[in-house]
């Protein structure tokens, strides 16, 4: 299993319908490695907060300036499974792109 983190957003759940807190467990910005802060794994982050990540220079810096990814995600409030799409630029999560139902996300997309 690979390291990932959590965006935290609060948002419309296309599921119950609430504003609720939806937890997005993303893999930009984790590593099992580290640095003097601990781990990049399992940390929560909000929306324009820019993660832990190694230094400029690093060999691993650039894989994670600017993309967009597809999240597992649940909604806080009724559990369901979510599909949340962020985009990431420079290490900071900019904007939820789109919430969707897991089972409807195109292509399938589950767990």
């Amino acid at each position: 299993m690979g390291a990932y983190n959590w965006i935290a957003v609060d948002a419309q759940c296309p599921a119950c319908g609430a504003l609720a807190r939806i937890r997005c467990q993303t893999h930009v910005a984790s590593d099992y490695g580290g640095d003097s802060t601990g781990r990049f794994h399992d940390r929560e982050y909000a929306l324009g907060q820019k993660m832990a990540w190694w230094p400029p220079g690093h060999e691993r810096f650039e894989s994670e300036l600017a993309n967009e990814e597809a999240c597992y995600s649940e909604c806080g409030s009724c559990g369901a499974d979510l599909c949340v799409v962020i985009r990431f630029r420079e290490l900071v999560p900019e904007a939820v792109v789109s919430i969707t139902r897991e089972e409807d996300w195109p292509g399938g997309y589950s767990r």
